[in-house]
């Protein structure tokens, strides 16, 4: 055995340093037999995998880096709100409406014409040496809304592995493990709310500035009138 190990491909060793991959019979893998295991360079930009729950293959990291992405509906700000404006008063004693409000801010919320949703794309997950991609789908098998995700090289040499020699070589124990520490992705619902999160609260920030600077140039404008 020891002899084995001197003479294997590098890319075999590399594989026993795999947290996934401890209790996988790796000298099981075929050194010769690229429709099961193959070594694989992709450039930057390139598209490893369009869907990772129909992809066949387990691709494990070896050098460079690659991000895992998800294509997601565009959102406008909805900044509608049921809190009252809050109540300010200036200088002299007179009762405002807090111009700052978001109800106040709800510039977005004019109803427009219905166009075609376009699509945009958030990064989930930056994959760099000793990564696995690919073993959500084959631990939990489709499971009822399960996510669909991308991945795109930034310049990455991977270890591929078909997914069906995978799952007929791992014993059952191997398979406790990685439903314990695998972790499945967000459901696309979950991923299109933060979306919609993010988009009405960088709106709010800028129409605050923008309202708090036309308030300051107002001000100043006084000022200079007396």
């Amino acid at each position: 055995m020891a002899n084995d190990r001197e003479t294997e491909p590098d890319f075999i060793s590399f594989l026993r340093q795999i947290p996934e991959f401890r209790g996988f019979p790796i000298d099981k893998i075929p050194h010769d037999s690229p429709h099961i295991c193959q070594v694989v360079y992709y450039r930057m930009g390139t598209l490893m995998s369009k869907d990772s729950n129909e992809d066949e293959w387990i691709y494990v990291i070896r050098t460079g880096s690659c991000r895992v992405i998800k294509a997601l509906t565009q959102v406008t700000p909805k900044l509608i709100t049921r809190k009252k404006p809050k109540v300010i008063y200036d200088n002299f004693g007179t009762k405002r409406t807090s111009q700052y409000s978001m109800e106040a801010l709800g510039t977005f919320n004019k109803p427009k014409s219905p166009i075609k949703p376009a699509k945009c794309y958030t990064e989930i997950e930056q994959m760099r040496e000793k990564s696995v991609f690919g073993l959500v789908s084959v631990v939990f098998g489709q499971l009822k809304n399960a996510l669909s995700v991308t991945l795109v090289s930034d310049g990455a040499e991977c270890i591929r592995i078909r997914k069906s020699f995978f799952i007929k070589m791992t014993p059952e124990i191997l398979f406790d493990r990685l439903r314990r520490e695998v972790r499945p992705y967000v459901t696309d619902d979950e991923l299109q709310k933060k979306l919609q999160r993010e988009v009405d609260w960088t709106a709010y920030k800028h129409l605050l500035v923008k309202r708090i600077y036309e308030r300051n140039a107002r001000n100043r404008l006084i000022t200079f009138n007396y």
